[in-house]
């Protein structure tokens, strides 16, 4: 039996390389390195890596270390995608856990702000965040400015 989908996958990938394509050059005004990719190794982070090689476009890909990764995260990044950056944290979940008074819990998520999403200030970001995840996520646009409303 064939999946039905509104749209192919073949035109899904069109859309997004193209997207990529589109906006190089702000990311290039942004930066000389390009886009700056939000790289946690899990598969959406792999699909728009792959998104960003297929459209041919200028970045560099950023892992956040938080301090409690598995090692076979660190292994399978570093096996799979050596051009990575590995990006060491200012301080450790753990001295979070300490500052805060409790550690993160799924209605406080304080770890990401602080360990995950610091990286890429005056940068095109590209994340790999899907719409279908969550209801706030479901809300988020293509594009988003930092301080400015959000569009397309």
């Amino acid at each position: 039996m064939e999946q039905m989908c509104l749209f192919r996958l073949e035109e899904k990938i069109a859309h997004a390389v193209s997207y990529l394509k589109m906006f190089e050059a702000a990311a290039l005004a942004m930066s000389s390195e390009g886009y700056y990719l939000a790289f946690s190794g899990g598969k959406d982070s792999q699909v728009i890596y792959q998104l960003a090689v297929m459209a041919g476009a200028k970045f560099t890909a950023h892992y956040h270390i938080t301090t409690v990764d598995p090692p076979e995260l660190f292994y399978f990044i570093r096996k799979e995608y050596p051009d990575v950056y590995m990006d060491k944290p200012e301080t450790t979940m753990w001295d979070l856990i300490v500052k805060k008074g409790f550690p993160p819990t799924r209605m406080v998520r304080y770890c990401c702000s602080d360990l995950k999403e610091r990286g890429g200030a005056g940068k095109f970001v590209l994340t790999g965040v899907r719409w279908e995840e969550s209801r706030k996520r479901k809300n988020r646009k293509l594009v988003e400015i930092d301080g400015m409303e959000t569009f397309f």
